[in-house]
């Protein structure tokens, strides 16, 4: 594979950390001087030595590589959490993509890691991260003191879902300053995959509830929210995955009582979209985006990875994108499982696709961090400050991993 070297005056730029080197200097007492030239120094991102070790390793896969840990604790899981619990394959350390379990055998990340560790277990180029500790950058800080890394991770992302090159600034101020439709140019830094496709369903359902007492009286209040989403095989919703929060949940069919007690009384409607079926689509958006009704949302992944990892087509994605956008109807593509793992590093950028919303997590950390981010636009940016909250969304540090991941990618 082709490798990088980059140091952090490359990736954050000299300005930036000349003035942490000077800060960190009065804080510690160190040398600034000397700070400054660590953060010149480049990493390999993945020298072609790490790359022969782990080709070596390969052969070693399933077998007995060391003595491992006999007699390890159990913990105090849930009965969910220790029925499923494989404790021999619980890692004692890994590099790249092998990982050495509690039972001493070699495995190659799967399951445990393939969205998660995208650039494999110990990433050279996160030593980047270390060095940024040493110069004394703060990892946490508070939603009102957003910092420097984050804002730039910020920008960055926005130019990436939109097919921008790095060297047209000109272009980026333009998106970031636009208001039309479909343009991605807002982002909310979460914690977990879950919290930012809620952040998104809130937007969704402010325009049929109000928030707080200071909003504005709903663009469709009065009516039904009807939110669509793909079906299982035989018409069910299990095979939609958008998180853990009750609300995302009633979407995947969970909570059965509670989301009849919501449809019963007109508050939450779920329905399901046959798998890249676009009449069925055109259907339902027939039948739930007039009367007391209104379509309030199309939430789905581009592959279906907790079913059977099945691809949307492109034209059923462009059709039904294109009708959602005639009939003021949001879409959300989430991405936190698929992100990082396509060339344009956002896969709806293969597909011909308007959305309004885009979910971004698990790849983009690299497994170092538990970062999420929900990408939206001028017309859906809808909730106050308290309204999509996360104590440590803002991390400096995962907003690093997500600049040292995109620039290797």
């Amino acid at each position: 594979m082709k490798t990088i070297s980059r140091s952090l005056c490359d990736l954050l730029g000299r300005d930036y950390i000349a003035a942490v080197c000077e800060a960190q200097s009065l804080l510690t007492g160190a040398d600034s001087g000397e700070l400054l030239a660590l953060a010149d120094e480049p990493v390999d991102f993945f020298p072609e030595a790490l790359q022969h070790r782990l080709d070596g390793l390969l052969g070693k896969v399933g077998t007995h590589v060391v003595r491992g840990l006999p007699g390890s604790t159990n913990g105090a899981p849930t009965a969910a959490f220790g029925g499923a619990q494989h404790q021999e394959m619980a890692p004692l350390s890994g590099l790249g993509f092998i990982r050495i379990g509690e039972d001493g055998r070699a495995y190659f990340i799967g399951k445990s890691e393939h969205y998660h560790a995208s650039l494999g277990h110990l990433f050279p180029g996160y030593r980047l991260i270390e060095t940024a500790k040493t110069l004394g950058i703060c990892n946490a800080t508070h939603n009102n003191t957003r910092g420097y890394i984050t804002r730039m991770a910020e920008r960055e992302l926005v130019r990436v879902a939109n097919g921008l090159e790095r060297d047209d600034p000109d272009g980026l101020e333009g998106i970031l300053c636009s208001t039309e439709p479909h343009v991605l140019n807002r982002v909310l830094n979460l914690e977990t995959g879950s919290l930012a496709v809620e952040a998104a369903l809130k937007m969704m359902l402010n325009r049929f509830f109000r928030l707080d007492a200071t909003c504005a009286a709903p663009t469709y209040a009065g009516r039904i929210p009807v939110f669509l989403v793909l079906a299982d095989h035989a018409g069910g919703k299990t095979a939609n995955y958008h998180g853990t929060t009750v609300l995302t949940q009633v979407l995947r069919g969970m909570w059965p009582e509670f989301a009849d007690s919501l449809e019963r009384n007109g508050q939450y409607l779920v329905r399901s979209v046959a798998i890249n079926d676009i009449a069925h689509f055109e259907e339902l958006v027939e039948d739930y985006d007039r009367g007391p009704y209104k379509v309030a949302g199309f939430l789905h992944e581009l592959v279906l990875m907790n079913y059977g990892a099945i691809k949307l087509t492109p034209e059923f994605v462009g059709q039904t994108h294109t009708l959602c956008s005639a009939r003021d109807i949001p879409v959300l593509v989430d991405e936190i499982q698929s992100c990082m793992w396509s060339p344009e590093l956002f896969l709806f950028r293969e597909y011909t696709c308007m959305p309004d919303f885009v979910s971004a997590g698990k790849g983009f950390p690299g497994g170092e961090y538990a970062g999420s981010r929900i990408l939206t636009t001028a017309a859906m940016d809808s909730l106050n400050q308290f309204g999509a909250l996360v104590t440590n969304g803002q991390e400096e540090l995962a907003s690093l991993a997500y600049l040292i991941i995109i620039e290797f990618a």
